[in-house]
């Protein structure tokens, strides 16, 4: 499985637009992990309700026309994640080599939480700049 739990993966999401050129524009990583990859069932619906997704190796960019779509992501995200226990173990593939055998990593509720109001953040500052949200995978 390539990356999957086993190398320093990264989506970076990063605030676009005409207001930033003289400071940094908002940002966030999301880290090949127990966060991402509980998130990821979500992103695979975006991807195949409007061709973009947000993906640890690919690029896309989201305008203004796709922040409601993102905010309705992220409200049933924030749901998901406040009926799990305080900590619980996310799947994160299998690795095949040297031995086969299950990568989990454990997520704590709290810290995803704010990941989740991070995101939102950054689509809310996107939208309310004009500008877009370009997400860079490895």
């Amino acid at each position: 499985m390539r990356g999957r739990g086993t190398c320093p993966v990264s989506l970076d999401l990063h605030v676009r637009g005409q207001r930033f050129r003289d400071r940094p524009a908002p940002a966030l990583s999301l880290e090949n992990d127990g966060y991402y990859w509980f998130l990821q069932p979500l992103f695979a619906r975006l991807r195949d309700e409007c061709g973009k997704s947000l993906d640890l190796y690919g690029d896309t960019q989201f305008t203004r026309d796709d922040f409601p779509r993102l905010r309705a992501l992220l409200t049933e995200a924030e749901r998901l994640a406040r009926r799990q226990p305080r900590t619980w173990e996310v799947h994160l593939g299998t690795q095949l080599r040297p031995a086969k055998r299950e990568l989990r990593r454990t997520v704590d509720r709290d810290r995803l939480l704010e990941l989740i109001a991070a995101f939102r953040a950054l689509v809310d500052a996107a939208d309310e700049l004009g500008g877009t949200l370009e997400c860079i995978g490895d």
